[in-house]
């Protein structure tokens, strides 16, 4: 998942986590920008997300019509992306079910792997 987090560490954006009182559910933040602002990996990285599903992409925003709206690259933001707003007990018993898995995968790993370099 760290890959779903590159473009945040590369451009620290500002976003907000949307909480929608009515509906009792959290929704994806967002973050406003011009795409004119992006370096090159800035756009090739929106340019996969994008293509995967993995990234949902506004365009034509703002006075000028030159902003694109575009959700925040966070583990919660790609849980929320596919399984739309949750209530916030439910999202975050899934982000711990999804931290126990990688944690199990990855003793699964590295137990066997510890077997080729150590004499155990």
């Amino acid at each position: 998942m760290f890959l779903n987090q590159l473009e945040n560490i590369l451009m620290n954006l500002s976003c907000q986590t949307r909480y929608d009182k009515k509906l009792d559910k959290v929704h994806m933040s967002k973050v406003q920008f011009r795409p004119s602002s992006l370096n090159p990996l800035g756009r090739l990285i929106i340019l996969v997300f994008r293509h995967l599903g993995i990234l949902h992409v506004t365009e034509g925003l703002g006075e000028g019509k030159d902003m694109w709206e575009v959700n925040n690259f966070t583990l919660i933001n790609f849980v929320l992306r596919f399984l739309g707003p949750l209530h916030e007990s439910t999202l975050v018993t899934i982000l711990l079910a999804i931290q126990v898995a990688c944690s199990v995968i990855a003793f699964i790993i590295r137990y066997p792997l510890a077997q080729l370099f150590y004499d155990v």
